[in-house]
């Protein structure tokens, strides 16, 4: 695998051609064909940032004699990056070395360039190295997946696609298309000092013409915002391109507009109340559970306090009786949980629940028990139970006859009627439903074409459930306590990339959130006046 070879690209472009357009200018004025290549008024570069990328921190493995720095332009290769000891996140940087220093990331791509941050992250995303791997320079990644054909490819950008400039040998990934035909990317190295940063303008400008689709191959393919009411106000979490957390609150008459709490995240954010605080828990590129906490006078700072162990996917957190309990699934596919309480605080941190697992967690507290739900290795729900004193043990629910479960459950404990429900996503696109009431029910059909996750909640005394169909619009069906009927499905509209998060703010009002497919946060009210309102971004 060899790397971006950007030295042969945008930059090189601009030291050898533009002082030529300039005096091309002088002698003859401007015209539309000698200032094509010109960026856009449009254009806005947001400077170095990691960006999340785990391997920021590598040195200089080959620098130039003449400054000591790995900041050199073409033709002479002095853009290398390295460590003369792996990382514990990247084992495989010896299989290339350069002056002692090992050089490549798990992916065999030069760290820090395009093509490592673009593997990486994709891999962040949950797509299977097999589509990124060994599609070598920056620009020959369309060409070589084309080739390859295990991921579509076209000259349309979408949001997770990877961008390729096949004339300047660089690739980037795609977090946001534009109502103005900008679109927004991540990237690595285009400066030539092995640094990231986010970009906005027009593709033809950077050169960008070709496109792989990466996003029908994410396990996790848009954060998903979360959402709670915390003093009065309607809270709003979400990940943004950079990685860092964002927060938006609606204060009873206007949004205030999204802010950052900083941190390098890859999962949902999970968030709760405790003790008069917000609390909200995130998982970071180095696999570590991080929290902050917020009691009225501003933000704790991040801190991996519920100790230090690889995780995976999204963590889960929920109350039981006066104590915190996060779950996630570590990155051997075992389930651990972390407690919280005022006398130990975190305690002894992470202990593992044992068993082997696939899914992200699902947790509730249902009557004075506690119940942790994963979907299994052979893609069964289970269920393991703290009945006050101990944990019983994993035990099975099964599946639905005739299609096999995906993604992460959603689990509802339903108070109006004193039951808990499990839903789940199939291989078929249907959601099926199982429900506990004294007594299990059997896996119930709820209707079909649905991708990702459904979600599950309680408003007022009905049952909402939300999913995103197959057109990337939201649906939503109820459970009417009064009536003791279904809904059908109906849809909601939109253009999501996203699972749902959904609760109810105050007495009445119903609020769906939503990543839509261009980045931004998405958000459709209901009230018993005015009905559904419509998706529109925060």
């Amino acid at each position: 695998m060899r790397k971006c070879q950007g030295k042969a690209g945008a930059f090189w472009l601009r030291a050898k051609i533009v002082p030529f357009l300039a005096i091309l200018i002088m002698l003859f004025g401007a015209t539309a064909t000698t200032l094509a290549i010109v960026e856009s008024a449009k254009a806005v570069t947001i400077p170095y940032s990691s960006l999340g990328y785990p391997w920021a921190s590598a040195v200089c493995a080959t620098p130039d004699p003449s400054t000591g720095k790995c900041d050199s332009v073409a033709p002479i290769d002095y853009d290398n990056w390295g460590y003369k000891v792996c990382p514990s996140n990247d084992m495989n940087c010896m299989a290339k070395v350069l002056n002692g220093y090992g050089v490549y990331d798990k992916w065999n791509y030069y760290l820090r360039n395009c093509t490592s941050f673009v593997a990486w992250k994709l891999w962040s995303l949950g797509v299977d190295p097999k589509y990124f791997k060994n599609l070598g320079d920056g620009g020959s990644w369309y060409t070589n997946a084309k080739n390859y054909g295990l991921v579509s490819v076209g000259t349309t950008p979408k949001v997770g696609a990877a961008a390729v400039a096949p004339g300047h040998d660089h690739v980037a990934y795609v977090s946001a298309i534009n109502n103005d035909g900008t679109i927004t990317i991540q990237e690595y190295n285009h400066d030539e000092k092995g640094d990231g940063d986010t970009w906005t303008g027009l593709p033809s400008n950077r050169g960008f013409t070709e496109y792989v689709y990466f996003a029908s191959k994410m396990t996790n393919p848009s954060i998903t915002p979360a959402s709670i009411s915390f003093n009065g106000a309607l809270n709003v979490f979400t990940v943004g391109g950079d990685n860092q957390v964002y927060q938006t609150y609606w204060n009873g008459s206007s949004w205030s507009g999204f802010s950052s709490i900083g941190g390098s995240f890859v999962s949902n954010p999970a968030v709760i109340i405790n003790v008069g605080a917000l609390n909200i828990f995130e998982r970071g590129p180095d696999n570590q559970i991080y929290t902050e906490y917020n009691g009225g006078n501003g933000w704790s700072g991040w801190s991996s306090s519920l100790g230090r162990h690889q995780m995976k996917g999204n963590p889960a957190v929920i109350h039981y009786g006066s104590e915190m309990d996060v779950f996630a699934l570590d990155t051997n596919n075992v389930p651990y949980k972390a407690t919280w309480n005022s006398t130990i605080d975190w305690g002894s941190g992470w202990t593992s629940m044992g068993n082997f697992m696939a899914s992200s967690p699902a947790a509730i507290q249902y009557g004075s028990e506690m119940d942790v739900f994963y979907r299994g290795g052979d893609n069964n729900i289970y269920k393991n139970t703290w009945n006050g004193s101990s944990w019983g043990g994993f035990g099975s629910l099964g599946s639905p006859n005739g299609t096999t479960i995906t993604g992460n459950p959603s689990v509802l404990s339903y108070t109006a009627e004193g039951e808990y429900d499990i839903y789940v996503n199939t291989t078929s696109g249907h959601i099926y439903k199982r429900m506990w009431n004294g007594s299990w029910t059997g896996w119930a059909d709820m209707g079909g074409g649905f991708v990702g996750n459904p979600y599950a909640m309680q408003y007022g005394s009905d049952m909402s459930l939300f999913a995103r169909g197959t057109n990337n619009q939201i649906y939503h069906r109820y459970w009417s306590y009064s009536g003791q009927f279904w809904s059908g499905w109906g849809s909601l509209g939109g253009n999501l990339a996203s699972d749902p998060f959904a609760l109810q703010y105050g007495s009445s009002e119903l609020d769906v959130f939503a990543t839509g497919t261009d980045g931004k946060t998405d958000h459709d009210t209901f009230t018993p006046t005015n009905g559904w309102g419509g998706f529109s971004a925060l």
